[in-house]
C-alpha cells in the first residue's frame, strides 16, 4: 500500500483533506490512484493512519481516515551524527542513507578543514532540502518517526552538547585511538554523539577540544574510509550493536 507524508493530521480526525501539490500529482498522476483506493499516512512523530480515498482531481484529494495506530517503537539506541559538511552533494546521500537506516538526529557541521562554504540563504536552502530528503526517505523506509535534522553548526557549538549524552565519539585517523568495537560492548546507556570528520580529517586542535569536552577518539576500521562511508558505516555499527 502506498505511503505519503502529512504532518497536521490529529488522531480524531475522519475525514481530510490534502492540497499539497506535489502530494496530489503523486497521487493522481503518478500513481494514478483512484476513489476507493487506500493508502497509508504517516505523521512523522509516530503516528500511522490507513485511510480510503474519496475524491481525488488535480486540485485536491479527500480522504476518509479508516484506522490509526501508534508505529513508534522505543529504540535500544537514540543515534545523533555530527558529520562534517563534504564536497558536492554527498550529505544529501548521507542524510538519505543513515534515515534508512534509523539515526534519530543530524547536524551537519562546519570544521576547521570543511570546505563547503554556507551563507545564511544558502543554509536555509540546503536544510529545506535536507528535510525533504529526510521525509522521502522516511516514507520510502516506512519509518514512524522523522529524524531531526539540524542547520549546519560550527564544531565548537556541537561541543557544547557533548555532555548531554550517555556516550560521545569522534572518528580520527592519525591521533591516538580507541577501538571502536571494545567501546561498544561496554556500553549500557541510551544516547550516543557520533561525529564524522571532514575529507583530510579532524585537525589535531579539534580532535584535543574533543577530548576535553568529553568526546572518545576512535578508530572504525583498518581502512581509511570517505566521509559518506564513514557516516554510514558508523551508524549501521551502533544500531547493530544495541539491537
Amino acid at each position: 500500500m502506498q505511503r505519503i507524508f502529512f504532518p497536521d493530521i490529529n488522531s480524531g480526525t475522519t475525514n481530510l483533506s490534502i492540497f499539497d501539490k506535489e502530494t496530489v500529482h503523486f497521487l493522481s498522476n503518478v500513481l494514478r490512484l483512484d476513489a476507493g483506493n487506500q493508502i497509508n499516512i504517516f505523521d512523522g512523530k509516530g503516528k500511522e493512519f490507513c485511510a480510503r480515498i474519496k475524491k481525488i482531481d488535480r486540485k485536491k484529494v479527500t480522504i476518509e481516515i479508516i484506522s490509526s495506530k501508534d508505529m513508534a517503537k522505543t529504540c535500544g539506541l537514540n543515534i545523533t551524527l555530527a558529520c562534517a559538511i563534504p564536497k558536492k552533494a554527498k550529505l544529501d546521500y548521507i542524510i538519505e542513507k543513515t534515515t534508512e537506516l534509523g539515526v534519530d538526529r543530524i547536524i551537519p557541521m562546519i570544521t576547521e578543514r570543511t570546505i563547503v562554504s554556507l551563507d545564511e540563504k544558502t543554509s536555509l536552502s540546503k536544510l529545506n532540502r535536507w528535510k525533504t530528503i529526510g521525509e522521502e526517505a522516511s516514507r520510502q523506509s516506512h519509518r514512524a518517526l522523522l529524524p531531526q535534522i539540524e542547520k549546519a553548526s560550527k564544531f565548537s557549538e556541537v561541543l557544547k552538547e557533548v555532555r548531554l549524552f550517555d556516550l560521545a565519539i569522534i572518528g580520527c585517523l592519525y591521533d591516538e585511538r580507541e577501538d571502536l568495537s571494545g567501546i561498544l560492548k561496554s556500553f549500557k546507556g541510551k544516547s550516543v554523539l557520533a561525529l564524522i570528520g571532514p575529507e583530510g580529517d579532524f585537525s589535531s586542535r579539534e580532535i584535543n577540544q574533543a577530548r576535553q569536552a568529553g568526546c572518545i577518539a576512535v578508530e572504525f576500521t583498518d581502512t581509511v574510509l570517505k566521509v559518506d562511508t564513514a557516516a554510514i558505516y558508523l551508524v549501521s555499527v551502533l544500531k547493530f550493536a544495541k539491537r
